[in-house]
């Protein structure tokens, strides 16, 4: 079990979900580590909605792959025009594998925008918002709950009981804290960073240690423009998500080489965050501690939709990221 914290404004919505993947035995733990090659946030942008998805229950699906990497090619082939409602249907495919896992129970945690206009969802055979366990589970994925907020709103999902009322007080306090233009994206990352703050006190509040203090938060405003960040994840490991190993793939790079610190040594390969804006530059994604190795060059705008949007305008920031700094430089390359 994991924990995703939801919360939704009319200003911003967010979600986090942590790296903490246990095994239990009735109310025994026989196997705890975090997993940092997982996906724990989804982004799916569309023309007039976006939305945010994250996952708690079972890490993989019978034929061994990661449930954020199906999570992730679930959405990635939908049309940028399609309807909100095209969104949960590929989230209920996972029903024609689920009856295949000896462990069934899965959710899926969603927040976004519709016309402006905030949303929180949940998509589960096992639980609703706010820590509801249902006993016995449902014999499929359903959508379980679909809400649409007026006033700022704090849900959570997965180990819901670690998360006290204190806790869900300090992160609606921040939900009203209104932002102006001027400081808006300083604003936002700051609330970021304070929800990444409430996953570590749930953390030391989860009895069988059932959530990481690592975590990934995501953020979306209502122009669909948004990003993610981790936090708490060690300096001195390795964390490239397999989605940011694939897109690296999908320009040309067959890997990666890793640039040398000033004492030497290698530095750890490491994502830092993510931005995208659906005007102007809409991504970007910041990296440190490599090299790319391309083996083609960069394709041309051949993709539709969101991942072409992001082929396109990444070619010149990854041609930049490719001529790589001089070793021990520990600046983050901008991609």
């Amino acid at each position: 079990m994991t924990l995703n914290l939801i919360l939704t404004s009319q200003e911003a919505v967010y979600l986090s979900g942590d790296f903490r993947l246990t095994s239990l035995q009735g109310n025994t733990v026989v196997k705890s580590e975090d997993d940092f090659s997982v996906q724990k946030i989804v982004p799916v942008i569309n023309r007039k909605w976006s939305a945010l998805v994250a996952w708690t229950g079972i890490a993989h699906t019978p034929s061994g792959e990661g449930i954020g990497d199906w999570l992730a090619r679930a959405v990635q082939t939908m049309d940028i025009h399609a309807s909100f409602d095209e969104l949960p249907k590929r989230l209920l495919a996972a029903n024609d594998w689920l009856m295949d896992c000896a462990c069934k129970d899965l959710a899926f945690s969603v927040v976004g925008f519709i016309g402006g206009k905030p949303l929180a969802m949940i998509v589960s055979n096992m639980l609703g918002f706010d820590g509801t366990i249902y006993n016995p589970r449902r014999p499929r994925l359903e959508i379980i709950e679909k809400r649409k907020p007026t006033t700022p709103q704090v849900f959570t999902a997965g180990e819901s009981h670690a998360v006290t009322p204190r806790m869900i007080a300090e992160l609606k306090n921040l939900l009203i804290r209104r932002q102006k233009p001027k400081d808006g994206h300083e604003l936002l990352g700051r609330k970021m960073g304070e929800i990444a703050a409430i996953n570590v006190a749930a953390s030391k509040q989860a009895p069988l240690k059932t959530i990481s203090e690592a975590c990934v938060v995501g953020a979306l405003l209502p122009t669909g423009d948004g990003g993610a960040v981790p936090y708490g994840v060690p300096d001195s490991v390795d964390y490239v998500p397999q989605f940011v190993r694939r897109f690296f793939l999908t320009l040309g790079n067959k890997g990666f080489r890793r640039k040398l610190g000033l004492d030497g040594k290698p530095l750890p390969c490491r994502w830092v965050q993510m931005t995208w804006k659906t005007r102007e530059r809409p991504f970007w994604l910041v990296m440190t501690g490599f090299e790319m190795q391309a083996d083609r060059p960069f394709p041309p705008m051949r993709e539709r939709g969101f991942r072409g949007f992001l082929l396109h305008n990444c070619h010149m920031l990854a041609q930049s990221l490719r001529r790589g700094p001089k070793p021990g430089d520990s600046r983050y390359y901008w991609f």
